[in-house]
């Protein structure tokens, strides 16, 4: 008896691949214990593991206590406005509008989380540990100055102060994917900025204990001071108002540029610190060096604009190492965007509007092919697949209609296969998109007949064993063109 096997599984995935990750916001706790869905201004205290839900109306009324492991949580929709935030040891999470009066961070649980907009009116006391999270795209803003001690801040949103910000005791980390803006700025913290921080009246100060890294764009209206106890990595872009008389002034352990920093200002003075690295830096007015400048003779250029002199500063007690130079160099505008800023702003800065959607052909066996296909990419944007750092496809450019992608099984590997998508932009470089697709190429299955008895006769029972089958592969036994066997799907 001759028998033969048919299989064949075609599924087609749908995912959304929305450049900005909007409403990242954690579902409310599982169990609550009170539920405010209408306006009201009534007056409430949270006690150990108790749960507030804001799920609608505006809420006016008033928190005298919340315990350290009770949660306020306002759901998308839903208005927190209360006159009076006391005790508060607990978290809040806010996925609506928050409108908090002033309040103290009264224990070391306290939690802050943003995923939509939340305004602070009044002064913050935050003497205990605190973590705060402003989230993808959303909005803090801050009424007057504020001044935290023991924070962790993680900032991918919009951070706004209406006066000056400052970490200032304790042990404090500051990082950002996104901007904060403050008339002033002074960071007792760690801080690894991948962002846009820009101060709009004064000036910044860091005074990190730690290593300090720039990635993206630290910009002053007036002077910078770095004196930190470690080292200042700057791979993005340091600026300093051109047009003002702001002093750009090291006088800590180290700073290093790389290759693709730059460094700009009207005016520059090293008092000790060990410049190192490469890239640029381009000043205009007086500069003063009285530090180790160069002395790993990886090639520092300084172009001091205003500098007839055959040395490299106006003031050079010590010596620049010999590798420095001092090419002209144009200065950077504020279009420039640095191509190490972190994906968030780059979603923002250069990632297009409207969503876009991928949906592909899986599983497929081995031989087949499977389409990736493209929907709402706008006329002009180029796009490329990856599986991990190895492109899977050409660069493509949109149309304002559908691009597909065929892919053979020589291409991927057998089982799971991530593919991922990056917009190729001029002025962001590569934009990585959050979804990725997953394609299954199935292993050509191995099949194994068995028989009870002997001898198969008439009636007698058989068995097709099927050794690693193909995940979601139906598999049906012929005679011929007659089936013989019930539809079964592998696992």
């Amino acid at each position: 008896m001759r028998q033969r096997l048919i299989f064949s599984a075609i599924i087609t995935i749908f995912l959304s691949g929305n450049i900005a990750v909007l409403g990242q916001c954690p579902i409310p706790p599982a169990s609550i214990t009170t539920t405010i869905s209408t306006n009201n201004s009534g007056t409430y205290s949270l006690t150990s593991n108790q749960s507030l839900l804001i799920s609608g109306g505006n809420f006016t009324g008033k928190i005298n206590s919340v315990s350290g492991s009770a949660v306020i949580y306002i759901s998308p929709g839903a208005t927190f406005a209360p006159t009076v935030l006391g005790n508060f040891l607990g978290k809040i999470i806010n996925c609506g509008t928050a409108i908090l009066p002033s309040f103290t961070i009264g224990g070391p649980s306290v939690g802050i989380e943003n995923y939509n907009k939340w305004t602070f009116t009044g002064t913050i006391g935050s003497n205990e540990k605190s973590y705060w999270i402003n989230g993808i795209s959303s909005k803090m803003i801050f009424q007057q100055s504020v001044s935290m001690n023991n924070v962790t801040f993680t900032n991918k949103g919009s951070a706004k102060f209406h006066g000056f910000f400052t970490m200032n005791a304790g042990v404090n980390s500051l990082v950002n994917e996104d901007s904060i803006i403050a008339e002033s700025i002074n960071l007792n913290s760690s801080l690894n900025n991948s962002g846009i921080l820009n101060s709009t009246v004064g000036s910044i100060t860091l005074n990190g204990v730690s290593n300090t890294y720039n990635n993206c764009i630290i910009k002053s209206n007036d002077s910078f001071n770095f004196s930190g106890t470690d080292t200042l990595i700057n791979s993005g872009t340091l600026m300093l108002h051109e047009n003002n008389s702001g002093v750009l002034k090291f006088q800590a352990k180290a700073f290093k540029n790389k290759s693709i920093g730059f460094v700009q200002g009207p005016n520059f003075e090293n008092n000790g610190t060990s410049v190192l690295g490469s890239g640029n830096f381009r000043f205009t007015g007086n500069t003063r060096n009285q530090g180790q400048f160069g002395s790993d003779g990886l090639g520092i250029n300084f172009y001091d604009v205003s500098l007839n002199s055959p040395g490299i500063f106006d003031v050079q007690n010590i010596q620049p190492h010999s590798s420095v130079t001092k090419i002209s160099i144009a200065k950077i505008d504020t279009t420039f965007f640095p191509s190490t800023c972190s994906n968030v702003l780059k979603n923002e800065v250069c990632g297009q509007a409207t969503p876009i959607t991928f949906s592909s052909t899986s599983p497929i066996c081995v031989g087949g092919q499977s389409q990736i296909v493209i929907k709402g990419l706008e006329a002009g944007r180029k796009i490329q697949a990856y599986i991990g750092n190895d492109s899977l496809s050409s660069v493509l450019t949109g149309t304002g209609g559908n691009l597909v992608i065929s892919l053979s099984t020589y291409q991927l590997k057998i089982g799971y296969n991530k593919i991922t998508f990056r917009l190729k932009t001029a002025k962001c470089g590569d934009i990585y998109l959050a979804d990725s697709n997953n394609i299954i190429v199935n292993a050509p299955p191995q099949i194994n007949l068995s028989v009870i008895g002997d001898t198969v006769c008439q009636g007698f029972p058989a068995q097709v064993k099927i050794l690693q089958s193909g995940t979601s592969v139906n598999y049906e036994l012929f005679e011929g063109a007659v089936a013989i066997s019930p539809v079964t799907m592998g696992n």
